[in-house]
């Protein structure tokens, strides 16, 4: 398997200090805001377009930033200094000589950061093209997908998330097949072994995208598969068995997940345009306030927040009724339509760090930082 390293990288040499903007063009705006939440400064994360995600690891917040979800220039991880209320670039893929054309999530797996790069454009053409890079406070290194010895199936192309459950490593990815799948591992070094594959589309580009551990089960989400006689928009694991769910009413796909309190959120797209619904394990309800696609959640303070592709900011104390707490520009969430269904929407973030929450801008690579009013 290859594997490769290189220094955290800090300094004016090789990291962009980016410093905080006062953006006073969005002070009238704001200021008219009497809810619990305020911004209490913006600053530039990255040159990239879209903030992709956040992660808090070893107690820094760091930031994922992307142009496109699978069509653009690498991706970058920049860090944020409380001090400066600023961000510093601290990783790009091709420091370690390889090319991805977007980054989407980043969490942290097995004491380390890790970031999974969307669409490696460096192929080694033996099940191999997926690509996550590691971080351990010091030092970058990247691990390679590949399939066991012996193990049958189409190498990964997009690899989409990576998630722990019960002591074993997930990843959804797209394959080069035109499949959605689910691959895992017990041991990354010896690689990693078909867990559940989609059936192939022709035409489509079928993706899983998201997985959640909730109620001790394993939740991906994806592109919808239409099969004779159901639509799957929902993949429900505990352990053994992967269920193929039908749930949301005519799904083009499941996006992001969210959890609170007995809820799992579904951020989902469908023929009539975006829902969010909340379900407890055996029932689905629709959340009616939500017009918007939501790219984010985020607790603070006991209450649960999400952002949306219109800027704006919901806030709920149970989880089964929302109200807005704040609108931000509409502009800075709504960018241009990339190849990808809905591309234009599919994009922001939202995470709680040290009492504030930080939203991602999707086209400026801005990122909000709010306080209590």
């Amino acid at each position: 398997m290859k594997s490769g390293s290189v220094p955290f990288l800090t300094g004016t040499a090789v990291a962009m200090i980016v410093f905080c903007v006062t953006a006073p063009w969005l002070q009238p705006a704001l200021a008219q805001a009497a809810g619990p939440l305020k911004v209490a400064h913006v600053f530039d994360a990255s040159e990239r377009a879209t903030i992709q995600d956040f992660a808090v690891y070893k107690d820094r917040l760091y930031i994922l930033a992307s142009d496109y979800i699978m069509d653009g220039p690498p991706f970058e991880v920049c860090v944020y200094d409380p001090e400066t209320k600023s961000a510093a670039s601290v990783f790009g893929p091709r420091e370690i000589g390889s090319i991805e054309e977007g980054g989407y999530r980043m969490n942290v797996l097995k004491d380390r950061l890790c970031v999974m790069g969307a669409d490696t454009s460096v192929f080694t053409g033996d099940g191999k093209a997926c690509r996550y890079y590691r971080f351990d406070g010091e030092q970058w290194d990247f691990r390679d997908l590949h399939l066991k010895s012996g193990e049958a199936g189409a190498w990964g192309l997009h690899l989409l998330c990576i998630a722990e459950y019960k002591d074993k490593l997930y990843a959804t990815i797209g394959t080069i097949d035109r499949r959605g799948a689910v691959w895992e591992s017990d041991d990354e070094e010896a690689g990693w072994r078909v867990s559940y594959k989609t059936v192939v589309f022709p035409r489509d580009f079928p993706r899983m995208f998201e997985m959640i551990v909730f109620n001790d089960k394993l939740y991906a989400s994806g592109r919808a598969q239409r099969l004779p006689d159901i639509i799957v928009d929902l993949w429900e694991f505990d352990g053994t068995k992967w269920r193929e769910l039908d749930l949301v009413k005519g799904a083009t796909f499941v996006w992001r997940f969210g959890s609170f309190k007995k809820h799992l959120f579904l951020s989902a797209y469908t023929e009539s345009g975006p829902v969010v619904y909340r379900f407890d394990g055996k029932k689905l309800i629709r959340m009616k306030e939500f017009k918007d696609i939501v790219n984010g959640f985020a607790e603070l303070d006991g209450k649960c927040y999400a952002i949306d592709s219109a800027g704006t900011l919901w806030q709920s104390t149970s989880g089964t009724s929302w109200t807005v707490a704040l609108r931000l520009p509409k502009e800075e969430f709504v960018g241009k339509t990339d190849v990808h269904q809905r591309g234009d929407l599919m994009r922001g973030a939202l995470m709680e760090y040290k009492g504030s929450l930080f939203v991602g801008s999707a086209v400026n690579g801005k990122v909000f930082v709010l306080d209590k009013n």
